[in-house]
């Protein structure tokens, strides 16, 4: 049974209006989910839940637990912990308090932070595993950090307590003064401060976004009101981190919306944990769907004889599916035969009862969208920043344009300023960035937060994203171009990892090509072709070709100023450690850019001195090869062989 105080949180009005603060949202699923199994996680071997009841029992003692330690409204806790029912149970419990939650991800180096806890000043810390405790170490001494909360008794010492003495501290204050809880929950308003993010930092140093109780509770009730919910019925399986402000909010309205969680254990298993789960409901980025994509691909090539044949019409199938446009008559009985074959298959490998999944973080390629779709596996996209709380918009199952990231969710207003940037406000926009007045004066204009990027709206209410604004890359010649969607279908391929274009005040536009190693060089096998390393490996005249017919065929797409005309494939993988990645696997394009700024200017040293070659204006960029190779305009030693062969191996 409810104790006295629970009870008093746990009903009246705020159980049944409007949740205005994480308080009355975790009061509102305490009224109205009474399960058995709220969240889940995997214990030796063993799916294990924690009911509706005991989830609240825990944050109530983590939180008086915390208030023991001193933490008050207004202070600073971090989060260092991989995905689970605690780092829920931590989050909330530091929110009741009127506390700031501050998260870290498991994947950011130490001196990343170390930056973070120093600049929110963080009192206090969660930390989940001995693992992750090594590498915040070395830099204790420089941070002042009042205590460190660990998950097992793995370190000693003053400064350390762990969960299970926290929660003893929690009960003992419960006893001394069973209505502090409510007193405590009572004083945290929908102005209260309840986390600071940090944003990954793809140009610079991360700032921290402050979200109050209003941005993080409006943004999960308005944003799930679009979206139809099964409450009772629907499994959410939650594997992207908790410490992005994504999957953090759909945990806020899972909760809402009554869908019980269950915590993948890791990537490596998502596919095992996705046949035990059987989810209705995911949240993924576009680089999960890639990387499904790509081992559906790996296995068709396995295939033999008419199941090869199969698979390879299926494919072909899938790519010219549209999702929006009326298909004819024979295409859907060859999609019906599809789905049969070969498709079901692919529906199981995620589960085989997915409703829907909803992509955001990054651009989800249409090609890519369209295959899913096809396949009968609901992905929709949505938008959205860190410092919007995120959503501003989504799509829906029912009305779902690919290639817009939907419609505006309710209670958030949007408009396009003149040079195209897409502004935004309403109550999910950020207060501030933390301790950064002069940053926070920059994103805002008269009230409308600037998102920086570029997009449009189309006449029934769709928004479209088309860039970033920063992004834009302006030619020599005073023409731009837009390099998201180009770098978006450069790394469609299998072979592509990631691309970033680059032409800043140059005569053309030139890429640099990151790739997959693991499909290269299986590719690479396939064709009887091998290689002691991946400098070796991308220099072979056959990989060479490979990359190149890539190039041409993105290039028949574009105008022709867009045109890639050289491109630089790059021999290392991009890592977080390198801090080329984001911790949200975004590539950094400056630290790219930068990293490989002599091999950009040779390959502009050896070609931009045809000075004469501008190709804006052409029907086609081989109308000025022509010219050149017939003599019309005199390079001396420039001959086709220099215009049409791009390829430039770092």
């Amino acid at each position: 049974m409810l104790n006295s105080s629970e009870r008093n949180l746990s009903k009246g009005e705020a159980a049944t209006r409007r949740p205005e603060t994480l308080c009355e949202l975790l009061t509102y699923h305490i009224q109205n989910y009474q399960y058995s199994d709220a969240l889940n996680q995997k214990i030796n071997g063993h799916w294990q839940g924690i009911s509706s009841k005991e989830f609240f029992s825990q944050i109530k003692l983590t939180a008086l637990g915390l208030y023991s330690l001193g933490v008050r409204q207004g202070d600073k806790v971090a989060i260092l912990s991989q995905n689970s029912p605690q780092w829920v149970i931590a989050d909330f419990a530091i929110t009741f308090l009127g506390a700031a939650t501050v998260p870290l991800y498991i994947t950011q180096v130490t001196s990343q932070m170390e930056y973070i806890l120093t600049n929110a000043g963080v009192k206090v810390l969660f930390c989940s595993s001995k693992t992750l405790f090594d590498r915040i170490e070395p830099a204790l001494n420089r941070i002042n950090l009042e205590k460190i909360i660990i998950y097992s008794p793995f370190e000693s010492g003053s400064k350390f307590i762990t969960l299970d003495e926290l929660k003893l501290l929690g009960e003992k204050t419960d006893k001394e003064d069973p209505e502090l809880i409510k007193k405590l929950h009572c004083s945290v308003k929908p102005e209260t401060v309840a986390s600071i993010i940090y944003t990954s930092g793809t140009t610079g140093e991360p700032k921290g976004v402050v979200l109050t109780h209003k941005n993080l509770t409006s943004n999960a009730v308005d944003a799930s009101s679009v979206i139809s919910w099964h409450p009772k019925g629907d499994i959410a399986l939650s594997f992207l981190p908790l410490s992005h402000i994504f999957e953090r909010t759909m945990i806020n309205i899972y909760l809402y919306r009554g869908v019980r969680i269950f915590f993948a254990e890791s990537i490596e298993l998502l596919a095992q944990n996705l046949q035990e789960i059987h989810p209705t409901i995911m949240s993924s980025v576009p680089r999960m769907l890639e990387k499904v994509y790509d081992k559906i691909l790996q296995k068709g090539s396995e295939l033999k004889g008419i199941k090869k044949f199969l698979f390879d019409w299926a494919i072909r199938l899938s790519k010219s599916y549209r999702h929006n446009e009326k298909r004819s008559l024979w295409f859907n009985i060859q999609l019906k035969i599809a789905s049969l074959l070969i498709y079901k298959k692919w529906r199981k490998a995620v589960g085989g009862h997915l409703r829907f999944i909803i992509s955001g973080g990054a651009p989800l390629s249409e090609s890519l969208a369209q295959i899913y779709l096809s396949a009968g596996i609901p992905v929709v996209q949505g938008y959205g920043l860190t410092e919007t709380s995120p959503v501003i918009a989504v799509n829906t199952k029912e009305k779902n344009i690919v290639g817009s990231v939907g419609k505006i969710i309710p209670n958030v207003e949007v408009k396009i300023a003149r040079d195209g940037e897409i502004m935004v406000r309403g109550p999910n926009i950020m207060q501030e960035f933390y301790n950064s007045p002069q940053t926070t004066k920059e994103v805002f204009s008269e009230g409308w937060f600037c998102t920086g990027d570029i997009g449009y709206l189309d006449k029934e209410g769709f928004l479209f994203v088309t860039d970033r604004k920063k992004d834009l890359i302006k030619k020599s010649s005073g023409k731009f171009v837009a390099p998201g969607p180009i770098e978006s279908k450069l790394s469609s391929y299998p072979f592509i990892d990631f691309s970033v274009l680059i032409g800043e005040a140059r005569k053309f536009i030139a890429a640099l090509l990151l790739p997959n190693f693991n499909n290269l060089k299986e590719w690479a096998t396939k064709n009887g072709l091998s290689a002691q390393s991946n400098e070796i490996l991308i220099r072979l005249p056959e990989v060479e070709n490979l990359f190149q017919s890539i190039v041409d065929e993105v290039n028949k797409g574009l105008n022709p100023w867009e045109k890639i005309i050289k491109f630089i494939v790059i021999e290392s993988e991009p890592t977080i450690a390198s801090s080329e990645l984001t911790p949200t696997m975004k590539l950094r394009r400056k630290v790219i850019t930068t990293r490989y700024a002599d091999k950009i200017e040779d390959l502009y040293q050896k070609y931009e001195h045809l000075h004469d070659i501008h190709f804006e204006g052409q029907s086609d960029i081989s109308a000025k090869h022509d010219e050149i190779n017939h003599g019309d305009i005199n390079h001396g030693d420039i001959n086709r062989e220099d215009i049409n062969h791009t390829k430039l191996a770092s």
